[in-house]
């Protein structure tokens, strides 16, 4: 929107100004959106610096019932907004809750309790110690009984 309105403005300006011409308008343009797409990629490797934070890997929140609260602080998520995303996901009792991971942009997966993990599929998780052996499939897709 505020593009828009600046290039509206310059355009304006271009043709009413003391000596309007067009291709002083169009060089006005030009650079306008040169800039701003020198901003954008700017503004967006600052987004991606601030996600960094997170860390490139994702981590365990929770395991079953039991809460990783060191995590918790570690990353800034508050109890609250870690009951929201489990609400929002469908969570009515804690019972449900197989494994809650942060993901490495801030989302939360939340597996269900009984549901069979291949391995594979968790490479790199912080704190994945923590989930018990029971919870993954034997090797080859079998479930391991």
């Amino acid at each position: 929107m505020a593009l828009v309105t600046l290039i509206g403005a310059i355009a304006a300006r271009a043709t009413l100004g003391d000596s309007p011409t067009l291709m002083g308008g169009l060089v006005a343009i030009g650079t306008l959106l040169v800039l701003e797409q020198i901003f954008g990629q700017w503004a967006g490797a600052l987004a991606l610096r601030r996600t960094s934070r997170w860390g490139r890997s994702p981590v365990v929140l929770m395991v079953g019932e039991q809460v990783d609260d060191r995590a918790l602080r570690q990353y800034s998520i508050t109890p609250d907004h870690l009951w929201s995303q489990l609400r929002q996901r469908g969570i009515a009792r804690l019972a449900e809750i197989g494994l809650v991971i942060l993901e490495p942009r801030g989302h939360m997966t939340v597996i269900r309790a009984g549901t069979r993990l291949d391995r594979e599929l968790l490479v790199g998780v912080k704190g994945l110690e923590a989930v018990p052996p029971e919870m993954f499939g034997a090797p080859g897709g079998d479930v391991e009984r």
